[in-house]
């Protein structure tokens, strides 16, 4: 518990001033009593004498009794304890005792004499008893040295007295001291408090004439002044960063609306190159006008890889990209890649190699999207850096991992990268040399942006290589089980492959999972699809076109509208199971015309049924959960593929024939 100052100066000098004069009492009473000790003892002595020379007659006639009442004069001086009268012999000829004095239970003692002897507060006085130059006898008399109680009560009263004099005058003293010394202290304590508290350094410490006080409030000023100045400069400084804070947030969102319009703009027509290479692949080509057609049709894929790059980078640097996790399937996953990479580096005149441990899960949990554009870069720089050799992919999971990691190794025996490059080979935009990059192409952005997934991910990338041996990169991941699959752990699945009619095949024995069948079908004559009625919904011709002929390959004849308010007005003079709605038109845009349908599908019962899936170039994080949540039931990103768009509209159907019902 804490005091204030004044107090504990105020305690501590009546403690002091208290001390010193008990102190000086005690020494005073101790001197005082010895000297009242000192005069008793004399004057007893000067009575002793006359008592003796009163006893001459008694000892030379041998009159015990006259001796006796001599002695018996005693009794008036309530000092004196006991008394006797010893002959030349030794003996006892009379003797004295005061029996109601504070002495008496020693008198009663069967040797009293000895034991008055052993008292400290008795001083026992002899006096010779002469005749006429004879000594007869020796008178002892045995008195108290302890002062009387009545100069014991006025000595104490006295002192005390004293004591609270002293201490009256030290309290006195100490509010002087306090008015004195302690008022410019708490002067300091209120501006260290203002300084503190409320920030306040504008008040400043007023002289005192105590020079060691002064000192102090004067050093404090300066430093209130410096802090004063700090702080306006601090101020300054805090609005300049402000300023710059708004201007950066300002830049950011600038940068983040180009982003979306740049992503609009690209994928608009990336949309339409995509598409009718999707179309064109479904028709028959010469040998020559096949190779056009790889040729177109790889460029493209390596504009979108470019593409895609650019925006997730910007989106991890304006932390709008997400991890999404979900059950999914490594085997699956991985047996893609096994395809996309076969292929590849066949073509390259490479061996590629998948190679799984024994326990590797099946069923885990994590964001399988990627997870795959994380290995497809990873895999690919190693096909592309590599000329000849090959391509390792080697999937582990880490014996004893608290988080069930599994490394995923990507080894190559390409070009390997120099020693000293290898310290920034994570970094943005770099290239181990301009030669590599006319060579082999790239943004420098594959690895930057390996490194920022995986640890948005929870794991992490690293590397050694050796220039002109070959390099490996491995990549750990947290990817827990799938607790919930019954089917989470096995070792093989069985799959009947139809989508080729001449390749079917069986691998390992059966786990309970069921056949995966993938039937490749006559887009003409199918009828998974083609009950269903399509609205496109789009404001660019071009769109309207691709998204209509890839419609028509899966056997679905769709009708068109160019805006919004067309599309509306189709809703309610027709009867539609599916619109494909693109977000941004004018006259209304897809947001509003979705709205008004629901609308209708609510309040007028038009088409209950009919789904409506949004349709946009913008590839930003939160778009689809956003549109989604505005009552669409799906959403597909320009450019859209073949593959995609079957794959949406095969869950419509499902949902539209009540085979399931998960309406959003």
């Amino acid at each position: 518990m804490t005091q204030r100052l004044d107090r504990r100066v105020s305690i501590l000098t009546v403690t002091i001033a208290t001390f010193v004069t008990v102190l000086v009492i005690s020494i005073s009473l101790s001197l005082g009593f010895r000297a009242a000790m000192d005069e008793t003892y004399e004057l007893k002595v000067i009575q002793i004498r006359v008592l003796g020379s009163n006893l001459t007659a008694a000892l030379a006639f041998k009159d015990e009794a006259a001796a006796s009442d001599v002695l018996a004069t005693l009794e008036i001086s309530k000092d004196i304890v006991a008394a006797r009268i010893l002959l030349n012999d030794g003996r006892v000829f009379a003797e004295y005792q005061d029996s109601s004095g504070p002495f008496a239970a020693i008198l009663i003692d069967d040797d009293p004499w000895a034991r008055l002897s052993e008292e400290r507060f008795l001083s026992r006085i002899q006096e010779p008893v002469v005749w006429q130059g004879q000594e007869l006898g020796v008178l002892e008399i045995w008195i108290e040295t302890l002062p009387s109680n009545d100069l014991i009560k006025d000595t104490l009263l006295i002192a005390s007295l004293a004591i609270l004099l002293a201490a009256s005058l030290a309290y006195l003293l100490a509010g002087r001291l306090g008015r004195r010394v302690l008022q410019p202290v708490r002067q300091l304590s209120t501006l260290m408090v203002d300084m503190t508290s409320r920030e306040d350094y504008t008040g400043r410490f007023q002289s005192s004439d105590i020079q060691e006080i002064n000192t102090l409030g004067e050093s404090l000023n300066s430093m209130l002044l410096a802090i004063e100045d700090r702080e306006h400069s601090l101020q300054q400084a805090i609005k300049a960063l402000e300023v710059a804070r708004d201007e950066a947030q300002h830049v950011a969102d600038t940068k983040t609306s180009f982003l979306a319009n740049m992503s609009h703009e690209i994928r608009t027509p990336m949309n339409g190159v995509v598409g009718m290479i999707s179309l064109i692949k479904e028709t028959e080509l010469s040998k020559r006008q096949r190779v056009y057609f790889d040729t177109i049709e790889k460029s493209a894929a390596g504009l979108l890889v470019v593409i895609d790059d650019i925006l997730d980078f910007t989106k991890l640097e304006s932390g709008h990209l997400r991890i999404r996790t979900a059950p999914f399937s490594l085997s699956d996953l991985l047996a893609t890649l096994n395809t996309i990479f076969e292929m590849q580096a066949a073509n390259k005149g490479l061996k590629f190699q998948l190679v799984s441990a024994d326990g590797l899960p099946d069923r885990v949990i994590g964001d399988p999207a990627r997870l795959r554009q994380l290995l497809l870069n990873l895999i690919g720089n190693a096909v592309k850096f590599t000329d000849e050799g090959s391509v390792e992919l080697l999937v582990t999971p880490i014996a004893e991992s608290e988080a069930s990691l599994i490394r995923f190794e990507v080894v190559d025996t390409g070009i390997g990268i120099p020693e000293e490059k290898q310290p920034g080979i994570f970094k943005e935009f770099y290239q181990v040399d301009i030669t590599s990059t006319r060579a082999y192409g790239g943004t420098g952005l594959g690895l930057a942006l390996c490194r920022e997934l995986a640890q948005l991910m929870g794991g992490s990338v690293s590397f050694s290589s050796t220039e002109g041996e070959g390099s490996c990169f491995w990549l750990d991941v947290p990817l827990p089980g799938d607790l919930l699959n019954p089917f989470a752990i096995r070792p093989a699945a069985e799959l009947s492959i139809d989508s080729n009619p001449f390749k079917s095949a069986l691998l390992a024995e059966p786990t309970g999972t069921p056949p995966k069948l993938a039937v490749k079908v006559d887009p003409k004559t199918s009828s998974a699809l083609t009950f269903l009625r399509v609205l496109v919904v789009d404001d660019s011709e071009v769109n309207r076109f691709i998204l209509c002929e890839l419609l028509g390959t899966l056997g679905i004849k769709a009708t068109v509208a160019c805006n919004g308010e067309e599309a509306v007005a189709a809703f309610k003079h027709s009867t539609l199971d599916v619109i494909f709605m693109d977000i941004q038109m004018p006259v209304m845009d897809g947001v509003a015309a979705t709205a008004a349908i629901k609308t209708l599908q609510s309040d007028q019962n038009f088409s209950p049924d009919c789904v409506i899936v949004g349709v946009s170039a913008h590839a930003m994080s939160g778009d689809r959960e956003k549109y989604l949540a505005l009552g669409m039931s799906d959403y597909l990103t320009k450019p859209i593929d073949r593959k995609h768009l079957e794959s949406c509209l095969s869950a419509l159907a499902k949902e539209l024939r009540g085979d399931v019902h998960l309406w959003r």
